[in-house]
């Protein structure tokens, strides 16, 4: 037939293609204007050691150009990226800020390594304003007060400026002069600090600064920054439209096709009704919901098709029979399957389901925030050259290669009791600010083969750090014989080969491509043979189409083929053209994957699956449009309902699945295939007798388990002679959250301190993120001494402290302080027994912070500690006076580099001690 489009047609979608534009862009724009993705400015925490904290505040979208450094635990640093230098001078700081009570502000310049000058304006007496230089490890070389307090006492906003000429800085407050300091640096970076009383806001907006070349004092420009998003900066515009207009292209087909099951009388009410109402549906999100997480476009486009499929049954005249013009039919078919299969090829398995990276806290992050680990690695054959006696500490690791599919054997001798683990596609991070220095886990496939009693085994179904579940593998393990396992792991499943018993467990899903190794918990296992070789890659629209979604398209496109075949006299072409403009709505999905970066989709998270759950729902729901064309005609109406029923079940099904967590037991229940058994994990009954490894609460937080390094520090079983070995333990503090790096944490700081005085002394960091005593405990048993320590030091109380706090009932806070106690007598009783120094360090904590030490449970660690005669440092009465003029804080539970300093400088007379009655032992034992 002839499509009819009245130019009211045309019109209205063009209008609702321009509305379309502008949602897609501002909310895009939006979601995408954060720090990370601005060009001007360095987050100065993202130049250090990870913290969860600054990675939040660098990808939380920016409201009305306002930054907010009080966010998100606090002390957050913004810098130009552009230094200082012979070349560039900066003259003028201009900006408009705004500090809640109790607040401070710091304008930072010529900031290189921790020296600087520092201009801090406070609303608070604790923290006083002034001018303040420091040296390049972050010591405080003067402190210049302000005349008189610069902040008035209301938190409106106001002006701030800062001039500089020559050597003189000058602050203005609302155009007037509140002080002025001599200061000459040796260039580097400028920027903002604040903070305050639990994350009270320390806003800035409009910044304006000004520069001149020093030899060419006449040569000035100006940069202003107003943190708002630029459409035309961003590609983000020409994107949204062509997505809009393909769509609205799409939708216009639609509707002259749907009007063609109308009388002529009927037609230009469907489409001032379907046109305008989805219209107004588009213009009212635009006015309020333009900055939400983007779920409201496809639900809008969904409500559209409820609106139309609405207004079409009201004006249906059962009596018209429709048919459908060859060229678009054959069009519709062209564009859409060219379209998917393109978006297929570009995106790759984005468009499916795989697993990439299961950290949830993570997955708003931006990948190109990381370091990942491996990175573009050829993936050729490896065979290890000759036998190799695993222990722990030194696994084996196939060098500079990475694998996803791929084909794995093992020849190994288990000599006793021992536990292997065959690890397979490990994926981990540094954070730009540690390159180099320590690896910190994502997720990783693995098979555990174990002689030891009690440990379950088996392929672990768990990739996040904690591996249990374990999913059965058939075979017999022999300790003290050589025994043989093949692995081969493909986009089907894992087949597994133990002494020629062969399991084939399907549902196993392959993660990204990752490390291939081999380690062991206990000494000692040979392996004799180690094999590695890649298999066939899925690419393309082969690996896009992984995943729940293209089985729901198949169904319901075969389902609505015989529907049209059962109950019409269609042609074999107008029916298949009728299903493939059913589908349309999946075009908006498909368009984003062809025109937005893969990596965008990525950072979308979760939502993006959500999106096309939505889009198939809509799917579903367009496919009722023909059947409203055939009531008449269809021969049961139980039929008629079960066929939408169907439809609109499944795509809602796949929606509440990609709604559920990662490690939601029904996951685990519904995704492997029947013939798989049930998980083995250990039970908290268990735990006593079971090895460490087994307690999936224990491995949970320890780097040391998937690297079996401590820190950036490879380590071996055995330590050589005359060498004092020393652990840190302890939580994130311990770790060196907020350090420089992974080598300018307080422990490598002491290591070179005592080196540089000529101690023969090795310091290992064994702090894991969010641990207390109990868990330091775990650790200390089952794996510290395993290494011989010479001296552990003990960072605790911050985490134990806020353990007690979740418990409102004094009598449960005073049974959860006393096992506390016990775990630290047992870690000392032990080190009495095995001569080993132990230091006892009590954890400060900011002034700002909302979590306070327990006063309890500190007195009891020092009359512990007393009674063991070990030393006790309570570093909370230097810090928390220093951090008055000092900048000691990362955040408002971690130090910052300098705090890593300071507290070397309080443990290092302590330390130095041990080591020299260690030493002296050591020279007394020789003799």
């Amino acid at each position: 037939m002839k499509f009819e489009t009245p130019i009211r047609l045309v019109l209205l979608h063009v209008l609702q293609a321009t509305l379309l534009a502008l949602l897609l862009s501002n909310w895009w724009v939006h979601r995408n204007n954060h720090l990370f993705s601005n060009s001007n400015w360095i987050v100065g925490k993202d130049q250090g050691k990870f913290v969860f904290y600054t990675y939040e505040w660098m990808f939380r979208p920016i409201n009305n150009g306002i930054i907010d450094l009080g966010q998100d635990q606090g002390f957050q640093e913004l810098l130009f990226y552009q230094p200082e230098n012979d070349q560039t001078q900066l003259t003028s700081l201009e900006c408009r800020a705004a500090m809640s009570d109790g607040t401070y502000l710091w304008f930072q310049f010529q900031k290189k390594d921790l020296a600087l000058l520092g201009i801090r304006m406070s609303r608070t007496t604790r923290y006083p304003s002034g001018f303040f230089e420091f040296d390049p490890h972050g010591n405080l070389i003067s402190h210049t007060p302000f005349p008189s307090n610069p902040v008035t006492e209301s938190s409106e906003w106001f002006n701030v400026r800062i001039e500089r000429e020559d050597d003189t800085y000058r602050l203005y407050i609302n155009e007037q002069l509140r002080g002025s300091h001599i200061y000459r640096g040796a260039g580097g970076h400028f920027g903002f600090r604040g903070s305050g009383r639990a994350r009270s806001p320390v806003l800035i907006r409009d910044v304006d600064m000004t520069f001149m070349n020093p030899s060419q004092p006449t040569r000035t420009w100006k940069i202003s920054e107003d943190f708002k998003p630029d459409l035309a900066n961003r590609r983000v515009l020409s994107a949204a439209v062509a997505m809009a207009v393909l769509y609205s292209l799409l939708r216009l087909l639609r509707t002259a096709a749907l009007t063609s099951l109308l009388p002529k009388e009927k037609r230009r009410a469907f489409i001032h009704c379907d046109g305008l109402g989805f219209a107004i549906l588009l213009a009212g999100n635009l006015a309020f919901f333009n900055t939400s997480s983007g779920l409201h476009i496809p639900l809008t486009v969904l409500t559209g098709e409820l609106l139309g499929l609405i207004v079409l049954a009201r004006l249906q005249n059962r009596d018209h029979t429709p048919t459908f013009s060859k060229p678009v039919l054959i069009g519709l078919a062209v564009g859409l399957a060219g379209l998917s299969g393109y978006a297929g090829l570009k995106q790759g398995e984005l468009l499916g389901r795989a697993t990439r990276i299961v950290w949830n806290r993570m997955q708003n992050v931006d990948p190109n925030a990381m370091v990942l680990i491996p990175g573009d690695k050829p993936s050729t054959s490896y065979a290890l050259d000759s036998s190799r006696e695993l222990i722990p500490g030194d696994p084996l690791f196939v060098p500079d290669r990475a694998y996803q599919e791929q084909e794995i054997f093992v020849e190994f001798t288990p000599r006793g009791e021992v536990t292997l683990d065959l690890i397979y596609q490990q994926q981990g991070f540094y954070t730009r600010g540690d390159v180099g220095g320590e690896e910190l886990a994502l997720q990783r496939r693995l098979l555990r083969l174990s002689t030891v009693p009690n440990t379950p085994g088996g392929l672990s179904l768990g990739v996040h750090k904690q591996p249990a579940p374990f999913v059965h593998v058939e075979g017999d393990l022999h300790p003290n014989q050589l025994n043989t396992v093949r692995l081969r792991a493909t986009g089907k499943g894992v087949e597994i080969e133990l002494n020629g018993t062969t399991s084939f467990l399907p549902g196993i899903e392959l993660l990204g491509y990752g490390e291939t190794g081999l380690m062991a918990y206990e000494p000692s296992v040979t392996v004799s043979r180690f094999e590695v070789s890649p298999l066939q890659s899925h690419s393309g629209i082969t690996l896009s189409l992984k995943g729940p979604s293209l089985p729901v398209l198949a169904v319901t496109f075969l389902i609505l083929l015989l529907f049209l075949r059962v109950t019409t006299t269609y042609t074999g072409l107008n029916r298949v053209g009728f299903a493939l403009l059913a589908l349309y709505p999946l075009s908006l999905y498909f368009t984003g994957a062809v025109l937005l970066n893969p990596l965008s989709w990525g950072f979308l998270g979760t939502v993006r699956f959500v999106w096309l759950d939505i889009g198939l729902l809509t799917a579903s729901l367009a496919l009722l449009f023909p059947l409203a064309g055939f009531r008449k005609q269809l021969k049961s109406p139980p039929l008629y309902f079960n066929i939408v029923f169907l439809l609109v079940l499944v795509a809602s099904l796949l929606l509440t699945w990609d709604l559920l967590p990662a490690q939601n037991p029904l996951k685990y229940k519904f995704a492997k295939s029947t013939a798989v058994a049930p998980g083995e994990i250990i039970s908290d009954n268990q735990i006593g007798s079971g090895p460490w490894y087994s307690n999936n609460r224990a491995i949970g937080a320890s780097t040391y388990v998937w690297r079996q390094r401590f820190g950036p520090k490879k380590i071996s079983l055995e330590k050589d002679p005359g060498i004092v070995r020393v652990f840190t333990i302890g939580g994130s503090q311990a770790w060196g959250s907020g350090a420089a790096d992974s080598f300018s944490t307080y422990d490598a700081l002491l290591e070179k301190r005592l080196q540089n005085k000529g101690y023969p002394v090795d310091i290992y960091n064994a702090g894991v993120n969010g641990a207390g005593i109990s868990r330091a405990e775990i650790y200390f048993d089952q794996i510290l001494l395993q290494f011989n320590p010479d001296i552990v030091i003990a960072d605790i109380g911050l985490n134990d402290s806020a353990g007690l706090i979740q418990l409102r009932n004094s009598e449960s806070q005073k049974k959860h302080r006393e096992l506390l106690f016990n775990s630290l007598r047992a870690i000392l009783e032990t080190c009495e027994r095995n001569n080993i120094q132990f230091i006892l360090c009590l954890e400060a904590m900011s002034h700002e912070a909302p979590l306070r030490a327990d006063k309890e449970l500190y007195d009891g660690y020092i009359e512990i500690a007393n009674e063991f005669g070990v030393p006790v440092i309570d570093s909370r009465q230097i810090i928390n006076q220093v951090e008055a003029t000092s900048m000691v804080w990362w955040d408002t539970a971690h130090y910052a580099p300098y705090g890593h300093h300071l507290l070397a400088d309080i443990l290092d007379p302590a330390l130095t001690k041990a080591v020299d009655h260690v030493v002296s032992e050591m020279l007394h034992a020789s003799e």
